[in-house]
This record gives structure tokens, sequence and C-alpha cells, in this order.
């Protein structure tokens, strides 16, 4: 009965188009314990079970130790709290377990219990079609940070969790993290371009590595930091610091546009400074912002970094599916 689970489970999981365009970003790693603010109702699925529907008064708390994870879940206002126990596994906190669970209805935190998760719940569900769902405080960035979610949180060396982000996103909050300020849309919008390119050439990087048998790369393929590229540095909860009109704009117009050359995704570098300044073949940001403000187009612009590359609506799913499919299903 257990194969047939799992290979229903592997069945429903395994179409493209559940996943829409999202990708794995750790926000956080290495961390001796979590804690989670919802903004709305939630679940937390662990292997074939789950708890939940659970109410968003209720924090998550996670805490690292030499047996697992542990998990405890409290409402900061009554003092009630629920321990669901130690798990080693990874835990997958979503909004979503299908419409045959009721999110309106959470469990009554005394008597939460575990369940059986069926395997024609589709949990993964559709972040980016909501808003906002949990904060997570991250003190290199001064304050709480709302993502949309959902998470997973594995133990590697401490507590990481890794959001699962819908791409244009996650390449809002970068192109803001770089050029917010910028007040020219063609720079916005070449810098948008750039952006999607290099996430989704080191996804597809990081994917092979894994089938390669690198397992470094099944919970995430993007890191958050500018290791990668800064994603969550202006992801204020407190809304001081979020996506201006210009920035969502550049981003819509160029939704799955992407740099290739030779009908492939371009391995595209670019940082600050004057190029004078930079190694051969990283793109100027001071550069592109010129040749934006002297009436050059996005794409007269990143052509003239990368001769030969065309800019192209990139088929996303098959790639974004694998990303994501690495995250959710375990590999035994």
């Amino acid at each position: 009965m257990k194969k047939l689970f799992i290979c229903i489970a592997v069945l429903c999981l395994s179409l493209p188009s559940a996943w829409g365009n999202s990708v794995n970003v750790l926000i956080l790693k290495h961390a001796p314990q979590v804690n989670l603010t919802f903004l709305k109702n939630y679940a937390i699925v662990v292997g074939e079970n789950f708890y939940g529907p659970i109410s968003a008064q209720n924090q998550l708390r996670i805490t690292s130790s030499a047996s697992g994870m542990r998990l405890l879940v409290y409402n900061s206002k009554t003092k009630v709290h629920k321990s669901l126990g130690t798990t080693k596994e990874p835990i997958h906190i979503v909004r979503s377990l299908g419409s045959s669970i009721n999110f309106n209805w959470p469990q009554p935190l005394a008597s939460l219990q575990k369940k059986p998760l069926s395997p024609f719940l589709k949990w993964q569900s559709f972040p980016q079609q909501e808003g906002g769902f949990v904060s997570l405080r991250q003190a290199a960035y001064g304050g709480d940070i709302t993502y949309n979610g959902p998470l997973t949180v594995y133990l590697k060396s401490g507590i990481n969790v890794v959001e699962t982000a819908d791409l244009e996103e996650y390449v809002t909050q970068v192109v803001n993290c770089e050029l917010g300020a910028e007040k020219s849309l063609q720079a916005l919008k070449a810098q948008s371009v750039l952006v999607r390119t290099f996430a989704l050439y080191m996804v597809q990087y990081r994917l092979r590595a894994l089938d390669g048998g690198n397992p470094n790369w099944r919970f995430f393929q993007l890191f958050s930091t500018p290791k990668d590229q800064a994603y969550n540095c202006h992801k204020r909860a407190d809304d001081l610091e979020l996506p201006n009109d210009l920035v969502k704009k550049a981003v819509q117009e160029t939704a799955g546009q992407v740099l290739l050359k030779d009908n492939e995704l371009a391995r595209v570098q670019y940082n600050t400074g004057a190029a004078k300044d930079l190694p051969k073949g990283v793109i100027s940001q001071e550069e592109l912002i010129k040749k934006a403000h002297a009436g050059k187009s996005y794409t007269a612009i990143l052509k003239s970094f990368i001769p030969g590359s065309t800019i192209e609506r990139y088929n996303l799913s098959d790639l974004c599916a694998r990303a994501v499919k690495a995250l959710f299903l375990q590999k035994k």
C-alpha cells in the first residue's frame, strides 16, 4: 500500500503545470532556531503526514538539536503551546492542501494532531496568487521580511529555510535591490532581463549538477544573497522599501524574457562600478545606466554587452518544474 501511495504521489507531483514558474531560494541558513509569524492560516507537512490547518494567530518555532528539528506551535497572546515533536525529515509549510481541506476552519491548538496526507492533495499551493504568507526575522537586513512561500525547512549544520518563489516576484525583488532608485525604465528593463537570465542559468546549471550526483542542490538552486543575487534585502514587512511602480512595470513588460546565446541561456554577470574596473565579460551597471540615459533601448543595451545574443521569451515550465520537484520529492 505504501508503494502505491508513493507512486500516486509522484504522478501527481510530476505534472509541470502544477508548479507554475517557481524557483527555490535559500533565505536562511545554519540557524540554531527559527521563529515564523504567519499572515494566513497554514499547514505543516512532514513526510506522509500533515498538521493543520493552523490559525495564523499561532506562531511556529523550529529549534535544531542533535536529534533533529523540534517543532513548537504557540499563541503569543494566550500563551497556549503545542509540541509537534522532533523530525529529521524536511518540513514543508504551506497554505493550501487542495480543495478538500478548508483553511478557513483551523484546528484548535490544543487538539492539533498528525493526519495522513492524501496523495491526491495538491499541497504545494501557488504563493504568487495570494500575496504575503509568512514573516521571518532577518537580523542582517534590519527587521522582519515577508515571504509569499511556501517554505521548506531542512537540517544541515543548523536550520535552513527555502522559499518556493514565483520567478517574476523573485526578479522584481532583485531588480529593486540592484537598481530600485533608478528612474530610467529602459535601464530597469535591461536589469530585469539580466536578473532573469542569471537566475535561470544558475537553476539549470545546479540541476545538472544534482542530476550528476551532487546533493548540494536538492533543496535550492539560488542563494538570496549577493553570492548569486540579492533577493531579500528590501522585502521589509514595514513596507518602507517595497518595489516602486517603475520597477514593477519594467519586470512586467519583460516578463519571461531572457538573453540567449547560441540558443542557450547566456551566462551573464553584472556588477556595480565602471567598466574599466571590472573583469572582462562582466557587465557594468554604471555603463548600462549611461546607455539608457543616452536614449538606447533595453534590447540595444543588452546586445551591445553580449554581441550575437537574442532576447526572447523563454519556456520556463519544464525547468521550473524540475527545480521545485527537486525540493518536494524525497530521494530515497
